[in-house]
Order: C-alpha cells, then structure tokens, then sequence
C-alpha cells in the first residue's frame, strides 16, 4: 500500500513538471510531506535520484521531527540499522514511539520488541504488552503471537 502511494505521489509530482531541484527548494522551504518523498527517493535511489542512505536519513529525520508518521518509523528503521547515521538505540526507540503513538501498526509492534527487551528505553513488560496489543488489533502477526506468549506466561499481562 505504502509503495503505491508513494508511486501515484513522485508520478503525480513529476507529471506537474517538477523536477528534482523543484523538490529539494519544496522541502527545504518545509514541505513536510515531499521531505518524506526525498527520504524515499535517496533510500530506493529512484526518480533522478543517486542511492545515498545518509541524505535519506536526514530527509526522514526533517520529516519526522515534523510529526510525518512514516517518516518517524523510518528514523526510527535509520537509527536501528545504521543507515546513514549511527546506530542509536535512544534514538531508534524515540523515533519508533513517536510513529506507533499515532497509530503504525509495524510501529506499535517494533516499541513493543524495544520494551520487552529494554533496548533503548527501560524494561517494560506492561507496555510491550500494551504495544503488541495494538499492533495485533491491526493485524500483525508477529504482534499477535508474541502477545499470546505474554498473556500464556503471564508477562505484561493479568
């Protein structure tokens, strides 16, 4: 879904004969949402756009400061894995947290993992619980079994 979207959107943008320097001074001037499209264009390295993982990070992180929710859950995906930043669990969690409390399910599922294991936050069973639940009233699996391995063994959970 999120890749269509993102297609009909660069497409669309493209079409209005836009170009990439049109895009870079849109986001520069606080297009929130073409700061995400940049993140994604440097990512995948489509569009006219060269791969470079630390000019997506920083578009995503520009997005995401700004309240953009899948910006903040790939923030948070640049910071678990190194991708043009370093690898920082604080800022992962605080990335990922912010994206799941407006509702991403993979989100909720992924600060639920960081709770359970305490990576990046303190140890919180309850709220791995409480995230995991989340993401399972949305349809992810992961969430789901996880969290009928906490209600079996009690953890997080009455």
């Amino acid at each position: 879904m999120e890749l269509v979207m993102r297609d009909n959107f660069l497409k669309t943008y493209k079409r209005s004969g836009a170009d990439v320097n049109q895009m870079i001074k849109d986001a520069k001037q606080g297009n929130v949402e073409i700061m995400y499209q940049l993140g994604l264009c440097y990512y995948h390295g489509m569009y006219g756009f060269q791969k470079n993982n630390y000019n997506a990070s920083q578009w995503f992180i520009k997005a995401a400061d700004a309240g953009h929710m899948m910006a903040q859950y790939y923030a948070g995906y640049c910071f678990e894995k190194a991708i043009g930043v370093q690898r920082n669990a604080y800022s992962c969690a605080k990335y990922y947290k912010l994206a799941a409390d407006q509702g991403l399910m993979n989100a909720q599922y992924e600060i639920g993992y960081l709770y359970e294991y305490g990576i990046g936050v303190e140890k919180d069973e309850t709220q791995a619980a409480q995230y995991f639940e989340k993401a399972t009233d949305q349809g992810h699996g992961a969430a789901a079994c996880t969290l009928g391995y906490y209600y079996e063994n009690g953890m997080g959970v009455e």
